[in-house]
């Protein structure tokens, strides 16, 4: 019979083992989950602007933690959207206000950006443009156009420094933009829109439950067997 000194270091063996698989490096989750919100608008003269008008639903799996993003597009220079810089936002709560969530963190805002790059290509493969309402700066003629977006993750002293979609011609592609703060850009303004933490001690215990199990029925076997 398994001795209980025996099935201990076992049970330790698979507690290691799920503890490591619940403890993920941070990555996307359900890329194909993306929402890529597309609107035809009209301009004070009529004429249709048809673009993207915001991305939903990008998927963050850090650890046990789970994050929801959504992005919406402000065509203004930096210092009317965000503030002027150096500017920080951890966006660790849930809140409309949250707009710079990937300021100092160029990892998470360019597994996001690629992600999005790739959901609008597969998604929307004509669509060459986003669109915003949202201008505060001298007139323009909303709503504004625009074949690329950027999201600022830092400030160097002079520029900001921003990670984005460019469309290049015939799709669109990842891309790097540097703008004195005072410079318009199509930005997108980044909000944390869930965050929930993974309950998992249920899932670790049947693990090493169903494993013990397992290695007491083999050892049973083997003994008959034999």
């Amino acid at each position: 019979m398994l001795q209980l000194r025996q099935i201990a270091p076992l049970a330790g063996t698979l507690l290691s083992l799920a503890v490591a698989d619940t403890a993920q490096a941070l990555a996307i989750v359900n890329p194909e989950n993306i929402v890529i919100n597309v609107e035809t608008q009209f301009d004070p003269f009529g004429n249709p602007v048809t673009g993207i008008t915001s991305v939903e639903n990008i998927n963050f799996m850090d650890g046990l933690i789970t994050e929801t993003y959504k992005i919406d597009f402000q065509f203004d220079p930096f210092n009317d959207v965000f503030g002027p810089p150096p500017s920080s936002n951890t966006c660790d709560t849930p809140s409309p206000s949250n707009t710079l969530c990937f300021w100092d963190d160029p990892v998470r805002g360019g597994m996001a950006i690629t992600a999005v790059v790739d959901a609008i290509n597969i998604q929307q493969p004509g669509i060459d443009q986003v669109i915003a309402d949202t201008v505060t700066g001298p007139p323009f003629l909303n709503p504004i156009p625009s074949p690329s977006f950027s999201v600022p993750i830092s400030f160097d002293g002079t520029d900001i420094m921003s990670i984005g979609g460019l469309w290049n011609g015939s799709m669109w592609s990842m891309a790097s933009f540097n703008n004195p703060p005072s410079d318009f850009d199509m930005y997108g303004l980044v909000t944390l829109t869930q965050k929930t933490v993974v309950n998992e001690p249920s899932n670790l215990v049947s693990i090493i439950a169903i494993g013990t199990i397992m290695i007491l029925g083999f050892r049973y076997k083997s003994k008959f067997a034999s």
